[in-house]
């Protein structure tokens, strides 16, 4: 995909939690605007979440195998995409910013963005959710 032409519609959450897992993804590159990275993602059901039995976990595909870095926030729409996924994984593009140092010298928060359009879900009709929708 072109990465640099991408609509990255729908924000991760969770991901403060896998702050060590999103360290190792973008290896400490920074640019202007801190931590930044961009390429797929794969979303699945998590068959075993004890909060939520339509979870969606976001993880990317490292060299030591899948790195959990969230999850879609809950909406009614995961149970279809659950369906849509049949037990299998999808992948879309995604990017990954902030991680940087703040003026006070602190690290402000990852966020991980997916592009979940019609076009990068072979047809799958998504509406954004979370916070930001």
């Amino acid at each position: 995909p072109d990465l640099a032409n991408e609509w990255f519609n729908q924000q991760v959450v969770g991901e403060s939690n896998y702050w060590t897992e999103l360290d190792a993804i973008t290896k400490g590159k920074r640019d202007s605007s801190g931590s930044y990275w961009r390429g797929e993602m794969h979303l699945s059901h998590d068959k075993k979440n004890k909060h939520d039995r339509h979870a969606i976990k976001v993880q990317y595909k490292g060299p030591i195998g899948w790195l959990t870095v969230g999850y879609l926030p809950v909406s009614t729409q995961n149970k279809n995409l659950i369906q849509y996924l049949g037990g299998q994984r999808t992948s879309v593009p995604a990017k990954i910013s902030g991680g940087r140092e703040t003026p006070d010298g602190e690290r402000s928060y990852y966020g991980v963005y997916l592009d979940m359009t019609s076009d990068t879900l072979n047809g799958f009709d998504w509406e954004p959710s979370g916070p930001e929708h």
